[in-house]
């Protein structure tokens, strides 16, 4: 059973922080139909360059205070790799600005992304259908089948599926199968 995403943090403050040499390394270990993702917070343009050119990753997510300026130059450096912003949902304003952004997908988190807190899912009503999103935040295996009543393009987890600070493969198998019997009954 293979997730569809698999994410490399490259921001070092992160406790999950991959240098480039991992990410490469755990790349070729990972089954090919995985797309990877390089999770950034305010990274130079060239780190991101790297990361993609090096074959680590093949799509790209914003956790920081990226503007359009910066996503611009993004796109001038990188412009067929796939671009994830995300944004705190402490508003219906703050989700509906970032859904203006030339990115590809929208992740909606917590007002503190990665605490592996929830937030008030009715504010993911006020995006555009058009805009795919990715929901994260206190997802678990136990309550990511009503997240998936949201009709989201794609859950993002972490900590939820950890025991004691570590992935749980139980736990991730777990997640996965409820997100594909969601998916079969038509609501993720």
């Amino acid at each position: 059973m293979l997730p569809e995403y698999a994410g490399f943090v490259f921001y070092t403050p992160s406790r999950r922080y991959v240098d480039l040499g991992t990410a490469r390394h755990l790349r070729e270990l990972l089954d090919e139909r995985i797309t990877t993702v390089g999770v950034f917070v305010d990274a130079p343009i060239l780190q991101v360059v790297a990361a993609v050119e090096s074959g680590a990753i093949s799509m790209i997510q914003l956790h920081g205070s990226e503007d359009q300026p910066y996503i611009a130059e993004l796109r001038g450096a990188l412009p067929r790799t796939p671009l994830i912003k995300a944004i705190a949902a402490t508003d219906t304003c703050s989700i509906e600005t970032a859904s203006h952004l030339d990115v590809d997908y929208i992740m909606v988190d917590n007002a503190r992304p990665g605490s592996g807190e929830s937030f008030d899912w009715d504010l993911l009503r006020t995006l555009p259908t058009s805009m795919p999103v990715f929901l994260a935040g206190g997802l678990t295996p136990d309550t990511v089948s009503g997240a998936a009543r949201l009709g989201v393009y794609a859950v993002d987890v972490s900590s939820g599926v950890e025991t004691d600070g570590a992935k749980d493969p139980d736990k991730i198998r777990t997640f996965i199968s409820r997100v594909r019997m969601a998916r079969q009954e038509g609501r993720v």
